[in-house]
């Protein structure tokens, strides 16, 4: 929610008609905390369902699919929130320096 919330204020205020404010704060947000927040912070979720896998003997452990499941959908999440950030960082900077 640090990363998240802030940044979709910023996105609502872009999209939204305040182009000065809402584009200039989308621009610093991106460029900062959503690049590397996104890549550090949302490692946690990837890291979590590892280290509960790991403290379980078997795959036959209340916990294990639970865990498994989460890693599939944490490692897909992180992956596409950081990449979007990196792909789409360089079209908010282009649009932030047209205006």
């Amino acid at each position: 929610m640090l990363i998240s919330v802030p940044e979709m204020i910023f996105w609502i205020m872009h999209m939204v008609g305040s182009p000065e404010i809402g584009t200039y704060l989308l621009n610093i947000w991106v460029q900062y905390p959503g690049l590397y927040g996104g890549w550090i912070l949302y490692f946690f979720t990837f890291l979590w369902p590892i280290i509960q896998m790991t403290g379980l003997t078997g795959t036959n452990q209340p916990g294990y699919t639970n865990a498994a499941v989460q890693l599939v959908f944490a490692t897909i999440s992180w992956l596409f929130t950081g990449i979007v950030h990196v792909l789409g960082y360089p079209y908010i900077q282009r649009m932030y320096e047209r205006t």
